[in-house]
């Protein structure tokens, strides 16, 4: 048990330093490494040997889904008013 606890640990950690190195913009928001403006739904995925982290999202009207390494989010469309989960 504590290996595993030890094991999701690290993922996090690994998710993390992923989700920066595939892009912090200029403006300091993460980039969508799959989704992004006009998708409703997005999923990624991250396998480090024996551990897999996966993030979904399913999003509503005025918003789209944005997902990366370390997480899966609905956004506000500009101008659009919808809310972000």
């Amino acid at each position: 048990m504590v290996l595993v606890i030890k094991l999701l640990e690290i993922m996090k950690k690994l998710a993390i330093i992923f989700g920066l190195l595939v892009g912090i913009n200029q403006t300091g928001s993460s980039a969508c490494s799959s989704g992004g403006p006009g998708a409703l739904s997005c999923t990624t995925t991250v396998t480090v040997g024996p551990v897999t982290v996966s993030h979904s999202v399913s999003c509503g009207s005025g918003t789209y889904a944005c997902c990366t390494a370390i997480g899966a989010h609905c956004k506000p469309v500009e101008g659009g008013g919808g809310n972000s989960q």
